[in-house]
């Protein structure tokens, strides 16, 4: 299915039951209830299990679900829209027995400013060495080191959906030129050259690279890790597997990478003997790059804004291309 079919219906047609799947769904469904537009009619039917879940298939039409199941929807014969609460789709597609004529909608771009905001946070701690003056500090060690610039620099942003769009705006803002990887090619502002696929030659032009791909088999283990200049800084926002870690790992113990920054790994939380922990110059945040203050609020009210277009026969946003996987 591709990213422009939408729902033939309006919710105006009658009352509407809005399901909320969570296991906080009765917090969700409070706050859903406080932001809807007054005049709305819908029902709110909060979830808060598996088993309520498969109970209700039947009669879903619309749900509201930030971690749904990947299988068991054989009996969702009247579901037409699943909104998740965050950009990442993959632990939800695919989903082999989600009905074809079943639109996925993410909260694309609601989240993309504290993303970005967080890539270059790492970008700049890394390339002004904010690794080695904590180490200096937390030994009582005071010693002058050079401090380099962003202005100037190449910065290579693999991914430039919502998030990467924003990296590359706030980059050219420091004066960095930046590079882009897009699947379609298309220009984007703010990004001198934007490069169809990742390879060996673009990685190794890369002062810092961004990564910001979503979760397909296509993006597993893409980043040349090999490629990375010894003076480079990787910063990895996308999700676990798109770079491979131990490799990152391994260049940083050598001395031969300047840094990292990993938001995102395979096994989450990253278990308390990962050798990642000790890494020399590695930052490690806990998934939290795009986890925005007020996160189901404003999760919740991107789905009622979906629900709103709905009743007016609009076009819904974030639409994901279930084939392509966001």
């Amino acid at each position: 299915m591709g990213a422009s079919r939408q729902p033939e219906y309006r919710l105006l047609s009658k009352r509407v039951q809005v399901h909320v799947h969570h296991a906080q769904a009765a917090r969700i469904a409070a706050i859903l209830r406080e932001i809807a537009p007054r005049h709305a009619p819908w029902v709110i039917v909060p979830l808060d299990d598996e088993a309520a879940l498969h109970d209700a298939m039947p009669e879903m039409r619309v749900l509201f679900a930030p971690m749904p199941p990947r299988a068991g929807w054989t009996r969702a014969a009247q579901l037409q829209l699943v909104q998740l609460a965050g950009a990442g789709v993959d632990h939800f597609l695919p989903s082999p027995d989600l009905p074809p004529g079943v639109v996925v909608a993410n909260a694309r771009g609601v989240f993309a400013d504290e993303a970005a905001d967080h890539a270059m946070m790492m970008v700049l701690a890394l390339t002004r060495r904010l690794p080695r003056l904590l180490q200096q500090q937390r030994a009582r060690r005071w010693e002058m080191l050079p401090m380099p610039k962003l202005a100037g620099r190449t910065l290579l942003v693999l991914g430039l959906g919502e998030i990467g769009r924003r990296v590359a705006s706030r980059a050219a803002a420091f004066g960095m030129r930046v590079l882009g990887v897009r699947r379609s090619g298309v220009a984007t502002p703010c990004v001198d050259e934007v490069h169809r696929a990742v390879d060996a030659a673009l990685v190794a032009r890369a002062d810092a690279v961004v990564v910001a791909l979503p979760r397909t088999p296509e993006t597993d283990r893409v980043v040349p890790v090999d490629a990375l200049r010894p003076e480079a800084v990787l910063v990895d926002i996308s999700r676990g597997g798109r770079v491979d870690a131990d490799a990152v790992a391994a260049r940083l113990r050598a001395g031969t990478l300047a840094g990292a920054a990993l938001d995102v790994f395979e096994d989450e939380p990253l278990p308390q003997d990962s050798p990642l922990w000790d890494t020399p110059n590695l930052l490690i945040t806990p998934h939290i790059a795009g986890y925005g203050e007020r996160y189901l609020e404003r999760a919740v009210a991107c789905f009622a804004e979906n629900l709103a277009r709905l009743e007016r026969g609009d076009p819904i946003t974030g639409v994901v291309d279930r084939n392509a996987g966001y």
